[in-house]
């Protein structure tokens, strides 16, 4: 077995040791790198340009009955969109069935058996996502069957640029009253909006909110309520 001088091995150990302080600063480095890349909102403190403010919009359509109190079927909905500007960040929307009694109660709408009012059957979503409209984006839905009593409620939930939250809003863009607007029809292929068979009565309702700590603070609140109409673009006011 070959034998190593003691002066190589000095020479094997100061290459080592360079090659051990290089290795380290590379490290170093790196994570002095890493670390000025990390967005500043997770490190704390200043520098939080890069945060974002959580929104949430609640919206819903009530079909508080008609003539006859028959349902209305093959439903077409445009609620308002948070926009800054027109353009909509990107959302993310949940939707629920309520029933409200004739106290003004509200209840959830169970998804089967014992359902409340008129239904017997569980609602079905046939289409939705988000819309373009000449009042702007808005958050559509198509659905098969509202019963009188019913609310369709969703939730949207958005986050946006600390410097840009003051301008979220579900207004129309550039519209000079500051309203928001919404959309109720019966749609049948080939064709889009269609008038309801009957007119109805029905009430819109939108509210943009800002979280704060563990709550979340109103921005906007805009409503209607619409009586004997069989369908409609129509606006939204503050409330």
């Amino acid at each position: 077995m070959p034998v190593r001088s003691s002066r190589n091995l000095r020479q094997v150990r100061r290459v080592s040791w360079k090659l051990l302080a290089g290795v380290l600063v590379l490290a170093i480095v790196i994570a002095g790198l890493a670390w000025w890349l990390w967005p500043r909102s997770s490190q704390g403190g200043e520098g939080t340009a890069n945060e974002n403010m959580l929104f949430k919009m609640d919206a819903s359509f009530t079909y508080r009955g008609s003539a006859d109190n028959l349902p209305i079927e093959n439903v077409a909905i445009r609620f308002p969109c948070p926009n800054i500007d027109n353009v909509a960040p990107p959302t993310y929307t949940t939707w629920s069935l309520l029933y409200q009694d004739n106290n003004g109660i509200i209840y959830d709408q169970p998804t089967e058996n014992q359902y409340r009012g008129g239904r017997t059957a569980p609602l079905e979503i046939l289409l939705y996502g988000v819309d373009p409209t000449p009042d702007g984006l808005r958050i559509y839905y198509r659905f098969d069957k509202l019963y009188p009593g019913e609310i369709f409620y969703i939730t949207t939930s958005v986050q946006v640029p600390e410097e840009n939250s003051s301008k979220l809003t579900l207004k129309i863009y550039g519209d000079n009253q500051e309203r928001s607007s919404g959309t109720f029809s019966k749609y049948l292929l080939p064709d889009s909006g269609q008038p309801f068979e009957f007119p109805i009565d029905t009430s819109f309702w939108a509210q943009l909110s800002k979280k704060v700590d563990n709550t979340y603070e109103t921005v906007e609140t805009f409503s209607r309520t619409l009586d004997n109409y069989t369908w409609g673009n129509f606006r939204l006011y503050h409330s």
